[in-house]
C-alpha cells in the first residue's frame, strides 16, 4: 500500500476520516525532532472506530503504521482496569543514553498479552 493511499475494507476505500499531521517532539533539553503522518478512521458500528496510522516522515519511521480500534462512547473502560500496568527504567545509564528514555510505561491487555499503550520519558 503506497502511503498516501487510504486503506480499503473490502472495495470501498476506509475513508469516513482523513487528517493529516505535523508533530514536533520536544526532549526536556529543547532538543526536536519532527514527524509528519496520516491518519484515516472508519467509523464502525455503534461506538467503535477503526483507526491507522501511517507515518510519511523522516525516512527512519516512513511507512510505520499502526493499527487501533476505539471504543470511546458510552463506556466506563480503563486501562487499569483490563491491563497490567509495566513501569520499566533502563537497568544502566548507559542502557538509558543508548535507549534515549529514562523511563517508560506500558499498559498490557491482561487476556491477550498485547501491548494497547505506551508512554516514554525521555533522557535528560
Amino acid at each position: 500500500m503506497a502511503p498516501h493511499t487510504p486503506p480499503t475494507l473490502g472495495s470501498a476505500p476506509a475513508k469516513d476520516e482523513e487528517e493529516r499531521q505535523a508533530l514536533k517532539l520536544v526532549s526536556k533539553t529543547g532538543a526536536s525532532k519532527e514527524r509528519k503522518l496520516v491518519r484515516w478512521v472508519l467509523s464502525g458500528s455503534g461506538d467503535l472506530d477503526k483507526i491507522l496510522v501511517r507515518f510519511l516522515a523522516p525516512r527512519d519511521v516512513e511507512n510505520t503504521g499502526l493499527l487501533k480500534k476505539n471504543r470511546f462512547m458510552g463506556t466506563d473502560f480503563s486501562y487499569g482496569d483490563d491491563c497490567f500496568v509495566v513501569d520499566a527504567t533502563p537497568a544502566t545509564e548507559r542502557q538509558a543514553a543508548d535507549s534515549g528514555y529514562s523511563r517508560r510505561r506500558i499498559w498490557v491487555r491482561k487476556d491477550t498479552h498485547l501491548t494497547v499503550k505506551r508512554e516514554a520519558e525521555l533522557t535528560r
